[in-house]
């Protein structure tokens, strides 16, 4: 599978994931309880396989070992977050649900029902991901419901922050990504940090940060990959400016201990003072995908590839691409707009070097073979965010804060029990 097929799932929100309860009903041997709740072991090896498929890393005895004390940690986390919906009778809609599965295949350039056959295939069972949005929906809404009210953002907190940007421009700002581990009493501070330094080494091994982000962070940015904007120098934590002065774009620092958690940074991208923002470069695309059957013998999926190759060959214009295709019964999707920098590197470089009205080569995915044809490609230059973009970037700076403490106090009131 190519890593980028699922490397910035970002419906994997807030790091959360299913209630893990119903393998240990059947016998199953419990990981862990969260208040009376069951965590079954099997469970949890379903959800470290997840992790290893979605963020790319090498499957293998030493992975999975490092990763089953942070897994089963996240699990906690969302047991309990689930069981604060349950307390607050938040249910989310089957319709919800499904959407949000189609967003993450549009994101990864994935057909409907793509999902649902990839995790068939590796095993695993599909309600784990159905749960595992529930559980994530459910988090946000809470947060949203709860303290949404008492947030309060004025006027004059629009009109500061506005000319915090101006000021921010006369100085060196960076893009930043992180992933933020937190500890409490029940949690050492060095145990934290092993699982911050081990995430670090997968991350070098090649590993995702966005899809490690949304696995294994604390903080509400895990919902955008981890993303959390350009900071400038002046608004960064003391003990992260040394480290994030010595980065460059693309790199990632240690572990960094910031209050009572630590947290790992990705520099997306830095600007000197005095400039305002980079080009934006975006691409409009249509996504062909033609299935190959169940059951296909190999000579049938390379004889099937072949004709691929040749209709995406014989594609001169984007405003065709159904018609030529449709005798192939062949699934098209229309991505409009998307920026460049947000694309997984190996998808990016293959529609950047296609030319306009132009099909890539095929991919095969696993069930199918998959191209791409090129509409547009533009360039723009960014305008300073209105007033109401920058309220609503402070009401989510603040609501973040209220989960990051909601989450340690609600943790620290638990009754967890690790087996």
């Amino acid at each position: 599978m190519k890593k980028w097929i699922l490397s910035f799932c970002t419906a994997l929100l807030l790091g959360s994931t299913a209630p893990i309860m119903t393998s240990s009903a059947h016998g199953a041997t419990i990981a862990a309880t969260v208040n009376s709740k069951a965590i079954s072991t099997q469970d949890l090896k379903n959800r470290i396989k997840l992790a290893i498929i979605s963020s790319g890393m090498t499957d293998n005895e030493q992975t999975r070992k490092q990763l089953h004390e942070q897994i089963l940690n996240m699990m906690v986390n969302e047991q309990i977050q689930l069981q604060l919906g349950a307390e607050y009778k938040i249910k989310i809609d089957e319709a919800t649900l499904m959407a949000s599965i189609r967003d993450i295949e549009h994101q990864n350039n994935m057909p409907e029902g793509g999902l649902k056959k990839m995790l068939a295939k590796q095993n695993i069972p599909f309600v784990l991901m159905k749960q595992h949005l529930e559980a994530s929906i459910i988090w946000r809404e809470y947060i949203r419901e709860r303290y949404r009210h008492l947030v309060q953002v004025s006027d004059a907190d629009v009109e500061r922050a506005m000319r915090e940007l101006t000021s921010a421009n006369k100085e060196t700002r960076y893009h930043l990504a992180e992933i933020a581990l937190y500890f409490d009493d029940k949690q050492s501070s060095n145990s934290v940090k092993n699982q911050a330094g081990r995430i670090v080494s997968q991350l070098k091994q090649g590993a995702q940060f966005s899809m490690l982000a949304g696995q294994f962070s604390n903080a509400p940015s895990a919902s955008r990959g981890g993303d959390i904007g350009w900071i400038p120098e002046s608004k960064l934590d003391a003990n992260a400016l040394p480290y994030l002065q010595t980065l460059e774009p693309g790199q990632v620092s240690a572990p960094i201990q910031t209050g009572k958690g630590f947290r790992v940074y990705l520099v997306r991208d830095k600007l000197k003072a005095g400039q305002f923002a980079k080009p934006i470069t975006t691409v409009t695309f249509k996504q062909v995908f033609i299935a190959t059957p169940k059951d296909a013998f190999n000579f049938e999926i390379e004889d099937s590839i072949k004709q691929t190759a040749t209709l995406a060959r014989q594609i001169t214009s984007c405003r065709t691409v159904e018609k030529l295709t449709a005798r192939k019964k062949a699934k098209v999707q229309h991505v409009k707009d998307i920026p460049v920098n947000n694309l997984p590197p190996e998808l990016r470089t293959l529609l950047m070097k296609t030319k306009i009205d132009r099909a890539t080569a095929p991919v095969y995915t696993g069930n199918g073979a998959m191209f791409f044809v090129i509409c547009e490609k533009k360039t723009t230059n960014p305008k300073e965010p209105s007033k109401e973009e920058i309220k609503a970037q402070l009401v989510d700076r603040k609501l973040q804060n209220v989960a990051e403490q909601e989450l340690r106090t609600r943790r620290g009131g638990a009754h967890i029990e690790l087996r």
